[in-house]
């Protein structure tokens, strides 16, 4: 942590926000020196107290350093000193602005909507009318045309893009037969990656109304995705016999769902069909008639399970679109409702109807969208795009249009096909879509709607995940408002980040904010953009400059105050932190400034965006409290003799430092000891609370420093398991600890600790040490195989036995490893070294089990102290006097090893070797 010191300003008072600038590792008012884990998400503001946490708000995470706002509890009439705390990776950023100021917008939250923007439209080309698009398996866009008009033309053609749709190659010609119109062609991909492409047949000479008008539906295929078709067929009887104009299919599994307009009768009539294939397209079958006589053009999507909708245009003299669903895989349908300009189902037909022409609907996961052509009863038609994100339950009333006027000139009907976020729509028109989640920003007002709209979108941002976006559609007057704390002769100051969003028509100016008491677009402070002349300006009965050469791609921050200048209201605003109007004057008189608005109100044609992000009101005084210094870093300490003296703790400091008598009465050393050590952590929120307390530790401990009987110091760092690396342990003052904890009372600490490390057999090893938990753990255990271990291995043996005490403990050492605890015996300088094995199982048996066969281990040790015995006796004293040991013990798990004589004996399955 640093300790920070803001220099105070009268009239500043409590509740003051001061801007800070602080680095990761260089720069800023002061810099972390790098000990940020995840800078700046683990970074905590304390009051001086070191505990008492403080509100604040980062202005832009990514940047270094950062712009970081703190509300200052304290009075900052004077000198106040802070902390701040840093440095831990499982903390999460506790920025809130919300918190933090008096009043702030981020449009991050209200109703969840979906908007679509095309761009990119283009005239590209060669084909003509109704494009169908699918994505082959080999990743080309294939797509099929009818070469003349939507329902008119001879000839139906293929297209492939190998880039996305952005540039086709013209594969020809599949069918050219001038007898008959090849209407709206559809091309379908099965599950095995064949493709077909169906067309009906329609006798050029003959009434649509007359049976033999019809010449049923020719089918096309390709096996190489697309590059080469078969000459066309007539196609499945079921399909052929019901002269069907394919419209939609969707793909549930192995079978294919196909919606088509059936022309069956005499006189022929229409209606919308169901037709399934689960053999990849060799035969079909039909599944139902979707709707009654007289609808055509049926949208089709699967929701899940066995569900589908289907939307439906009316034939005819009067026009609906009626919605049909299915819960059963479309063996039976209800009605829906007819769909409503509001995008409600309505009951019944016949009032605000919403008339959809060649209708398509795309699950995408989230939410449903529909493409269609919307017919306001006369030409142009519009291509427009709805959103439902209650499974077609209803439709948003604020659909996107794609495209604009499509003229009767150009046939009846439109045709599009939607994959990838791009769209072919009929007649050589192409559009790129972009789909984005939008808000409906709650606490804000918005007049005239169809004129202009207030929503958070998702790009571009300042702040968050939202910005908000201002959109003037079309000539005429409206404004969004929203009441904010008052602002006149207040000592406050509004701010927020400002960008432009581009316009069309001609000499546009549009809003940037308006301050005034009521939701009045004439009077108050009045901020303007020129979007032709790329100006701030304001208003105050004639326009003033403010700033010039305004990119629209860039992010501005305003800053505006409001005071008295006798009965009037004047102001004083910044642009990115540099003053640039001082006592600017008002529109009217205004004597309270309480609302913040985005007005419009002109007789230009065309429209225009504003975008702005990170509203919020704040405290102010001249000079602004600020920045003073920073101490140098310190670590945060745990001193157990320091809470021995302090009689007197809060509740948060008990929880934070227990007294030591908690300490000293648990029964549990490790839950004591690192209990405390979780709570000092999340006290200021820089862990979880419930993490497995060992492994706390070990991300924690950085180094142990003791420097008396009763004082243990831990130091945290971003480092992790560094401590258990240490391999230069001579140095390494474990024993002071097992000293340091001995002093306090806890009893047999070093066995205390080993169970600690041994809490399973796993943990020694045991029959899977490689995965058990040891991993971590049995770098621990390299702590213990230090050079120097004669005061060590006294304080581990003690605990089960005092039968070493009379040896001679310099010659006798302990190794540990992930399977065994070694004890090795140098019996003299010669180099006879005897290793025992004891296993993670046997350790957790209890210090007599242990203690008793060290004991006879260390009996059949002592006949090495006899030098003058032969090779052979000498052998059979070790297998005599060791037997006991080695039948304690599995057959593979006990070695003597005679290093002077190359012997090595080993207890094996078969007694006789």
């Amino acid at each position: 942590r640093r300790a920070i010191k803001i220099s105070g300003s009268s009239g500043a008072g409590i509740g003051y926000q001061v801007k800070l600038k602080i680095g990761s590792s260089s720069g800023g008012d002061f810099h972390l020196n790098g000990h940020c884990d995840n800078f700046p998400n683990d970074i905590r503001f304390t009051k001086n107290d070191g505990i008492s946490l403080l509100d604040y708000w980062i202005e832009d995470p990514s940047q270094d350093p950062i712009t970081v706002w703190i509300e200052i509890e304290d009075n900052l009439n004077e000198n106040v000193s802070i902390f701040c705390y840093y440095g831990s990776s499982l903390a999460e950023s506790e920025s809130d602005g919300s918190a933090t100021f008096e009043f702030f917008e981020d449009f991050e939250s209200g109703d969840e909507e979906y908007s679509a923007i095309s761009s990119n439209k283009t005239t590209d080309g060669f084909w003509y009318a109704s494009p169908r698009v699918t994505v082959a398996d080999n990743g080309d866009w294939v797509m099929c045309y009818s070469n003349g008009g939507e329902t008119n033309s001879t000839e139906v053609g293929i297209g492939i893009s190998t880039d996305n749709g952005e540039t086709w190659t013209n594969k020809g010609l599949i069918s050219n037969n001038p007898n008959y119109f090849c209407g709206q062609p559809l091309v379908i991909k099965y599950p095995n990656g064949k493709l077909q492409c169906f067309w009906n047949l329609r006798d050029t000479t003959k009434d649509t109304s007359q049976p033999e008008a019809w010449g049923g539906t020719e089918v096309s295929t390709s096996t190489d995705n697309g590059q080469t078709w078969s000459s066309p067929e007539h196609a499945h009887s079921t399909l052929d016999d019901d002269n069907i104009t394919p419209h939609q299919a969707v793909t549930v599994g192995n079978t294919v769902y196909m919606s088509a307009t059936a022309h069956v009768g005499d006189p022929i009539v229409f209606k919308n069909v169901l037709y399934k294939t689960e053999d990849n397209g060799t035969t079909w079958t039909k599944v139902s008639d979707i709707t009654p006589d007289g609808y055509a053009e049926g949208g089709l999507v699967h929701l899940g399970g066995g569900e589908f909708v289907t939307v439906n245009r009316k034939t005819g003299s009067s026009d609906w679109t009626l919605q049909m669903r299915s819960a059963n895989y479309g063996e039976t349908w209800i009605t829906d409702g007819y769909i409503k300009t509001d995008g409600s189902l309505g009951s019944s037909p016949g009032s605000n109807d919403l008339i959809l022409h060649q209708a398509r609907i795309y699950n995408l996961g989230d939410y449903i969208i529909m493409y269609a052509a919307r017919y306001p009863g006369s030409y142009p038609r519009d291509v427009m795009l709805y959103f439902s994100t209650n499974n077609c339950s209803s439709w948003d009333a604020g659909a996107s249009e794609i495209y604009h006027g499509i003229s009767g000139t150009e046939g009846d009907y439109v045709s599009l096909s939607y994959d990838e976020g791009k769209m072919l729509t009929s007649y050589n028109r192409r559009c790129d879509i972009s789909i984005e989640k939008i808000l409906s920003p709650s606490g804000w007002t918005v007049t005239n709607e169809n004129i202009g709209e207030l929503k958070a979108v998702s790009s571009p941002v300042k702040h968050g995940d939202y910005a908000g976006r201002w959109y003037w559609k079309t000539t005429g007057e409206a404004y969004a408002y929203r009441s904010i704390p008052e602002l006149r002769d207040q000592n406050k100051i509004i701010e927020f980040w400002r960008r432009g969003g581009g316009y069309s028509g001609g000499d546009v100016t549009s809003s940037v904010i308006g301050l005034d008491k009521t939701s009045d677009i004439y009077n108050g402070i009045k901020l303007y953009y020129n979007a032709e002349t790329h100006e701030f300006q304001y208003y105050d009965g004639a326009f003033h400059t403010i700033l010039t050469g305004v990119d629209d791609s860039v992010w501005y921050k305003f800053g505006v105050k409001v005071y008295s200048d006798g009965n009037d209201s004047k102001f004083d605003l910044w642009i990115d932190d540099e003053k640039k109007v001082t006592g600017g004057g008002t529109r009217g008189s205004v004597d309270s400034v309480v609302l913040f608005q985005f007005p419009m109100k002109t007789s230009s044609s065309g429209w225009v965006k504003e975008y702005v992000d990170a509203i919020r009101v704040r405290k102010y005084v001249e000079p602004e409290p600020s920045f003073s210094s920073a101490q140098d870093e310190e670590g945060p300490v745990f001193t157990c003799g320091d809470t021995l003296a302090n009689s007197s703790l809060s509740a948060i400091q008990r929880e934070v430092f227990p007294v030591c008598s908690e300490l000293l009465s648990s029964s549990d050393f490790s839950n004591s000891l690192l209990s405390t050590i979780s709570c000092s952590q999340d006290l200021l929120g820089l862990t979880d609370s419930n993490i497995a307390l060992v492994t706390l530790l070990l991300n924690a401990i950085d180094s142990i420093d003791v420097s008396d009987g009763c004082t243990l110091t831990f130091s945290f760092t971003s480092s992790c398991l560094d401590v258990l690396h240490t391999i230069d342990s001579a140095s390494y003052p474990l024993p002071n600890v097992v000293s340091c904890l001995d002093s306090l009372g806890t009893q047999d600490s070093i066995s205390s600790f080993l169970s600690m490390l041994c809490q399973s057999k796993d943990n020694i090893g045991g029959a899977d040490g490689e995965t058990s938990q040891l991993s971590v753990e049995r770098a621990l255990l390299d702590i213990l195989a230090f050079q120097d271990t004669s005061s060590y291995l006294a304080g581990v043996i003690a605990s089960a036995s005092d039968v070493l005490n009379v040896q001679d403990l310099d010659s006798i050492r302990l190794t540990f490893s992930c399977s065994s605890i070694d004890i090795v015996k140098n019996v003299d300088s010669g180099g006879i070294n005897v290793t025992f094995h004891l296993d993670g199982n046997d350790i957790l048996k209890g210090a007599d089990f242990v203690s008793g066969n060290l004991q006879v281990l260390l009996d059949s040790l002592s006949v090495f102290k006899s030098t003058d015995q032969s090779a052979s006796s000498l052998l059979g004293f070790i297998l005599r006097s060791a037997t006991d040991v080695l039948d304690m013990y599995d057959l593979n798990t006990a070695t003597l090893q005679i290093s002077s004589s190359s012997i090595d004996i080993f207890r094996t399955e078969d007694n006789s070797s």
